[in-house]
């Protein structure tokens, strides 16, 4: 089952290309010298926008981070 129940809304259209958009300049950006928490944080941002995309999937990835280190 899908999080997406209308694939063809425009609201899921928008978001859509947005992610797809921004993904696209994550990716350029991540090509660039960077060091690792800049780097880190643009690897951050493409999983977000990969993880959007994947809601309009049969059976959506959702990743939850790790609490562990809560104690």
């Amino acid at each position: 089952m899908s999080f997406i129940k209308d694939r063809s809304s425009l609201e899921w259209i928008r978001i859509k290309d947005y992610c797809n958009d921004r993904l696209a300049a994550l990716q350029v950006e991540n090509e660039a010298d960077l060091d690792e928490v800049e780097t880190a944080t643009i690897r951050g941002q493409i999983r977000f926008c990969r993880e959007i995309l994947g809601l309009e999937e049969d059976e959506p990835t959702v990743q939850v981070p790790s609490t562990d280190y809560l104690g």
